[in-house]
């Protein structure tokens, strides 16, 4: 699975249940989704298909959590 399609994946998942509390580590954890998420929008909304990658136009804060998301 590419990080484009994990992406959109993770924005078209369902949560349920209210505010989760955990370690810091599960919570960073959830940011890294959340942002993930975000990123699926865009792609969802505005991403096309260049030869075999995925190109989206992001601004910076978005394109900076592509980045962590990526990795």
């Amino acid at each position: 699975m590419t990080v484009a399609e994990a992406a959109v994946k993770a924005w078209e998942r369902d949560e349920v249940g209210g505010r989760a509390t955990g370690t810091h580590e599960e919570c960073m954890q959830r940011d890294r989704a959340a942002e993930s998420a975000f990123v699926g929008l865009a792609i969802s909304d505005h991403g096309r298909r260049e030869g075999g990658e995925v190109v989206i136009d992001l601004d910076v804060a978005p394109a900076g959590a592509a980045l962590r998301a990526s990795q």
